[in-house]
């Protein structure tokens, strides 16, 4: 397999990015592969750079905030049912084992639960980019 240098970069990091991204290579590689023939056909690799891979580098970040701060509102909103259903606890001891166990783990669980799941499908969708393996490893390098 032929990966590019990456400056900065120590071994164990990119070693540790290609085992949990090893799905990703072979569209990596055919990524690399055409900007390579574009290079080779005359086209300046610094515009390659500028015009066609930090655009799509640039567009993870974006994408990846957004999905990170949509997920800690989220999160945050079921601390706050979960924190809700404390304080109508302590309110109304005398609340048998059905409301306790509804109040503490009905909405505010199946709230996280949801909430976690379409955070991973949100980044599973990431990894259709075909530059989400540099993306990551740029990630890793800082």
């Amino acid at each position: 397999m032929t990966l590019p240098f990456f400056d900065k970069a120590s071994f164990t990091n990119l070693v540790k990015v290609l085992e949990d991204e090893t799905d990703l290579i072979s569209g990596f590689r055919a990524t690399l592969k055409e900007l390579s023939k574009r290079v080779i056909n005359g086209e300046n690799i610094d515009d390659l750079k500028d015009d066609v891979v930090r655009p799509e580098i640039d567009k993870l970040n974006r994408k990846f905030r957004s999905i990170t701060n949509i997920h800690r509102l989220s999160i945050g909103a079921s601390v706050a049912a979960f924190t809700i259903s404390l304080i109508s606890i302590q309110v109304d001891p005398q609340n048998n084992f059905q409301t306790l166990f509804n109040a503490l783990l009905g909405s505010s669980a199946i709230g996280f639960v949801a909430t976690e799941i379409r955070f991973q499908q949100e980044l599973d969708r990431l990894k259709d980019n075909p530059y989400f393996l540099l993306w990551k490893i740029s990630k890793a390098i800082k």
